[in-house]
């Protein structure tokens, strides 16, 4: 199992959504807002205007996030076939970057590395089961939106609001996993 936190263009693209405004849903992986007071308020919002563009840079991100990484700024790459949100983006880039290491930080702080919670349902299954689980992957992208839905991207890889995966919520969750996969 791997679990990615911090994803600086997850928190990129969601940063964007919510300081510009955009209204992006109808889409199975778009996520609730950010969970996020330390945003600005966005001076005109975009509204639906840019949320065509922004979902498909956003399942970019999560389908092929190694195809959108590179360009003149973090995802432009992505945003080849989105010039409203690519102009919007290379303006407020470093805004958001600024923003996701601060968050970052203080995240880090509060929650230490160190999660054993994922080896722990392991361990309880193999108690359970009498035997070794079997090998399996299973990948989380956690992101920090006011939502709680978990959504599956593709075949084993998962996309967690953050205030799941902080909660007791997710070992019974992840337990369900690990009996499903082991």
């Amino acid at each position: 199992m791997s679990v990615s936190q911090f994803d600086q263009l997850a928190g990129l693209a969601l940063w964007v959504r919510a300081a510009a405004g955009i209204e992006a849903t109808g889409d199975r992986l778009v996520p609730g807002p950010l969970d996020a007071d330390d945003v600005p308020a966005p001076d005109a919002p975009a509204g639906s205007a840019l949320g065509e563009e922004w979902i498909g840079w956003w399942r970019a991100i999560l389908m092929a996030p190694h195809a959108v990484r590179g360009g003149d700024f973090p995802g432009a790459d992505g945003l080849t076939e989105a010039p409203g949100l690519h102009d919007l983006v290379a303006a407020r880039w470093r805004e958001a970057l600024e923003w996701h290491s601060a968050r970052k930080r203080r995240e880090l702080a509060a929650h230490p590395p160190g999660d054993l919670r994922s080896t722990e349902v392991v361990a309880e299954f193999e108690r359970r089961a009498g035997r070794r689980a079997r090998g399996f992957h299973a990948s989380f992208e956690v992101i920090p939106v006011r939502d709680d839905v978990i959504r599956r991207i593709d075949g084993e890889h998962y996309l967690v609001p953050e205030r799941v995966y902080l909660s007791r919520r997710w070992r019974v969750w992840l337990a369900g996993l690990v009996d499903r996969l082991a």
